[in-house]
Order: structure tokens, then C-alpha cells, then sequence
């Protein structure tokens, strides 16, 4: 009987433990949602714009 108990035990334990390993990678691909998203653009379509920017006005300067 005690055997029994310990296994239940384990078994909910580990599933705490995936419980708040979903909930904490949950929030952070939602911190990083947000803190990547900005006015609908993602910030590496911002990068690339700029970078493109960037190049148009170096060609057009030599």
C-alpha cells in the first residue's frame, strides 16, 4: 500500500512540475510576443527595412 502512495505521489508531482513548466513557457513566448510586436510589425521586419534603407542610400551615394 505504501508502495502505491509513493508512485501516486511521483506521478503527481511531475504533473505539477509540467504543469508550471507549460505555464511559465507560455508567458514568456507572450512576453516575447509582445515585446516583439510593436504597431502590427514584428521588429525584424523593422530591422530588414531599415537595413534596406540603408543600402538604397549607400548606392545612391556612389
Amino acid at each position: 500500500m505504501e508502495v502505491i502512495a509513493i508512485l501516486l505521489s511521483i506521478i503527481f508531482y511531475l504533473f505539477l512540475v509540467w504543469v508550471a513548466y507549460e505555464i511559465v513557457r507560455r508567458a514568456i513566448i507572450a512576453a516575447l510576443r509582445t515585446v516583439l510586436q510593436e504597431d502590427g510589425r514584428l521588429w525584424v521586419d523593422r530591422l530588414a527595412a531599415a537595413i534596406a534603407r540603408q543600402i538604397e542610400s549607400e548606392s545612391k551615394d556612389s
